[in-house]
């Protein structure tokens, strides 16, 4: 009987973790060496708006920022890093006094790209960005009627654990009655 209640609720913890756990196959991609500290300042832009890519590691280290396109349907000229443009686009910076070097990058198509911050013995930092299909010159529309609805909508969730809770108690119960039965006779 106690290895039903573990069974129920092992199952209603992995019904409860599921979207988090699918959330956090769908975030960006993040990783810094020890010592080594980057951002972007939207990791979300529209096409056309400028991004700001900002590492910080050893003072006076040479690093060099490479651009990658995900998309093999990516055209070329689709990244400026600095005026130039290219499908796969690369400079080198020395960080300065305060260990800090900066790019600003912009994008011309939306999609998903790969930043990598690599030094002589290799990846020190990486960043994803996802490129959002409208223009940062687009004009924005007017409001109409409500705002958009945004977020997460538990109630399948919800529903869910609800009828596993509600499966749970039910054999429980019935565990009992046969146990009980069994007794009485």
């Amino acid at each position: 009987m106690i290895r039903r209640i573990i069974m129920v609720a092992a199952a209603a913890v992995a019904l409860v973790l599921t979207p988090s756990v699918a959330m956090a196959f769908n975030a960006p991609m993040t990783y810094n060496a020890p010592g080594y500290t980057s951002t972007v300042s939207d990791s979300t832009p529209a096409i056309g708006q400028p991004v700001k890519v900002t590492i910080c590691g050893v003072p006076h280290e040479r690093i060099t920022l490479t651009i990658t396109s995900n998309q093999a349907s990516t055209s070329t000229n689709v990244i400026e890093v600095a005026g130039s443009s290219s499908r796969v686009k690369a400079q080198t910076k020395q960080l300065n006094n305060n260990c800090a070097g900066t790019w600003t990058v912009r994008f011309t198509a939306p999609g998903v790209y790969t930043l990598t911050m690599t030094n002589v013995a290799g990846v020190v930092s990486t960043q994803t960005v996802e490129v959002l299909g409208v223009s940062a010159n687009a004009p924005i529309p007017a409001a109409v009627g409500a705002l958009p609805r945004t977020g997460f909508d538990p109630t399948g969730l919800l529903v869910g654990g609800g009828l596993l809770v509600l499966a749970g108690a039910g054999g429980v119960l019935v565990a009992r009655r046969r146990k009980s039965s069994r007794v009485a006779a």
